[in-house]
């Protein structure tokens, strides 16, 4: 990533109306290169290719028609709480 120049960092205290001293512009440009070094660290690790997936075998049950489980609807419902009816209640805000 390129460097800040002085011009940028005068434009930059203009917008922002700060005074910058002599000393002060100097260790603000330090300060900026250091961290747009880290922002071309960040950018060059993003640039790196992700690895590829491994393959793996899909775990698919055959699709094949079922009997329904006559109870599986009650074992479901009783494990909420709250019910109202044939309604199970949920906390507010799921």
């Amino acid at each position: 990533m390129p460097a800040l120049t002085p011009e940028q960092l005068d434009h930059v205290a203009r917008i922002a109306r700060l005074p910058l001293g002599p000393e002060e512009r100097e260790r603000l440009l330090a300060e900026a290169e250091r961290i747009l070094a880290q922002f071309g660290e960040v950018e060059a690790a993003l640039a790196r290719p992700a690895p590829a997936p491994v393959a793996h075998g899909l775990a698919a049950r055959d699709d094949a028609a079922r009997e329904p489980d006559p109870g599986a609807a009650e074992r479901i419902a009783a494990q909420f709480p709250r019910r109202e009816g044939a309604l199970c209640k949920v906390p507010e805000g799921l």
